[in-house]
């Protein structure tokens, strides 16, 4: 079974940054701007514009790969008090996404756009408690950001999976989650090894599934059996399942 997870999670950390690009193109950004839009936005962004400072940390996170303008620019935004601006940064630092990974950064960050209200930053500060990252692990405490994230609809459903051979089920190997984010219902979530990786939810009859830029995807079926595909080497679009787990719905 470890195996088994270690290829999930090289397959996701292949993944992460184009799952990342599509989930919050509602920044409105674009990696590929011309010059001259570069030079109006830093203009903008420059005299204290905060949408001009979080399109350019969006345009260097995405774009050319440079964190420290990433950072630099989210973290201007950021310190003017704008949710979305710390959220972002927080997401960077938690991800590891360009800059280091620094957990207590973070939840520096998540905390304040938690307090502003942002469900999002609600929901993944609820994590970090309850994992005990960044921050001593307190239940109490993920369980409240968890509920004030719950009570904006932000998270819609979550699932967790176990090895099919941990009858107690005592060691979570992966979460599912669908929640909202901007009123999008299908905005989606695989955590794998204590790592978030965004995907694509949909229904198939009764099953369940998040899909990983249309090769892989995880399955959970009405019994609660969770499978592991692989679609990049198929020629007719179908695989059988290489690996199985056993999942339960948790109530929040």
């Amino acid at each position: 079974m470890k195996d088994a997870l270690a290829r999930i999670v090289v397959v996701l950390a292949t993944l992460v940054a184009i799952s990342l690009f599509t989930a919050f193109a509602g920044e409105n950004a674009s990696p590929t701007m011309f010059d001259e839009e570069i030079v109006e936005l830093r203009r903008l962004a420059e005299q204290g514009d905060v949408e001009a400072q979080k399109k350019l940390g969006f345009t260097y996170r995405f774009g050319p790969g440079d964190g420290a303008e990433a950072v630099k620019w989210y973290r201007l935004a950021a310190e003017q008090g704008d949710a979305e601006a710390q959220t972002s940064l927080a997401d960077m630092y938690h991800l590891g996404s360009v800059v280091p990974k620094d957990y207590a950064e973070a939840v520096k960050w998540y905390r304040l756009a938690a307090e502003q209200g942002h469900a999002g930053a609600q929901f993944v500060l609820g994590g970090m408690y309850e994992e005990g990252r960044g921050v001593p692990q307190d239940h109490a405490e993920a369980a409240k950001w968890y509920r004030l994230a719950t009570e904006q609809g932000y998270i819609k459903e979550t699932w967790q999976c176990f090895a099919t051979a941990d009858h107690r089920k005592t060691t979570v190997l992966f979460t599912l989650v669908r929640r909202r984010r901007g009123g999008v219902e299908t905005f989606s979530e695989v955590s794998v090894a204590g790592v978030n990786h965004l995907a694509n939810f949909s229904v198939s009859g009764l099953n369940r599934r998040w899909d990983f830029d249309y090769n892989y995807a995880f399955i959970i079926k009405p019994d609660g059996r969770g499978l592991y595909y692989d679609f990049s080497t198929s020629d007719d679009g179908r695989a059988k399942p290489s690996d199985f787990f056993t999942c339960q719905q948790r109530d929040y």
